[in-house]
């Protein structure tokens, strides 16, 4: 699935009992700084408008990796 520059995402973190949940206060949203071919994750969470995808952690905007580096962020079912 492709997802668009400018897509608002939130980003993962730790959750209990070793599962990911989305950053959703504020301090965790984030934005695709291009267009990227992403891979939706079988991970639910607490918001079910919320989708979990596997994507390139470089085109996020507040993320620092290398290209090789990928990360699970969480978008709305809307953007899709």
């Amino acid at each position: 699935m492709k997802i668009k520059a400018g897509t608002s995402c939130y980003i993962s973190c730790p959750g209990k009992d070793g599962t990911i949940r989305p950053i959703t206060d504020g301090t965790g949203r984030s934005f695709f700084t291009a267009d990227q071919e992403v891979e939706v994750e079988n991970i639910s969470c607490d918001n079910k408008n919320l989708i979990a995808v596997l994507t390139c952690a470089n085109i996020i905007e507040d993320l620092v990796a290398g290209d090789d580096i990928q990360t699970i962020v969480w978008i709305n079912k809307k953007n899709i």
